[in-house]
């Protein structure tokens, strides 16, 4: 009878290390940064540097959002304003304002955002769907929400705000 409450105490014991584990589960890291005072993020897998900001070649007949190319490492690299792309205002750079190089598609592009805040680990029990609005815009180009410390972050889906 003891073996049976011991057996019977240390698969409890299993059971409740797993749903912990489950719920602390590691998915990816993120690299967050600010637009407009809220904060971001790209999945780290698609993150190839963080470069300060500099002068870029305007291409005609592109998008607004499109700011130019740059020269990385001998590439021309297009860089996209996010706060643009998004439909905020612009604003004048800053010395915190660069650029995050993403490679996306064996294709490197960069994103102008106001600063970075630092490298994250997404853990499971963190997440949240992104909710549907028809009528904000820019909802569409999250992949899922980080709520944290009252803190929350929003994860860009890379497909959508680049290929949309």
């Amino acid at each position: 009878m003891a073996d049976t409450k011991i057996k019977e105490a240390a698969q409890r014991q299993q059971i409740s290390e797993v749903t912990v584990n489950k719920a602390t589960e590691k998915l990816d890291k993120v690299l967050t940064f600010y637009i407009k005072g809220q904060i971001y993020g790209v999945e780290i897998d698609y993150v190839t540097e963080i470069i300060g900001i500099q002068p870029f070649t305007k291409v005609p007949g592109t998008p607004n959002f499109l700011k130019g190319i740059i020269n990385v490492r001998s590439k021309a690299v297009p860089v996209i304003e996010v706060r643009t792309r998004f439909g905020k205002e612009e604003i004048a750079y800053t010395d915190r304002t660069c650029i995050i190089i993403v490679t996306y598609n064996d294709m490197m592009i960069g994103l102008i955002v106001d600063g970075v805040k630092g490298v994250h680990d997404v853990l499971k029990d963190i997440v949240s769907q992104t909710p549907i609005f028809d009528e904000v815009n820019t909802s569409r180009y999250i992949k899922y929400i980080i709520r944290e410390n009252d803190e929350v972050r929003l994860i860009l889906d890379l497909e959508k705000f680049l290929e949309d």
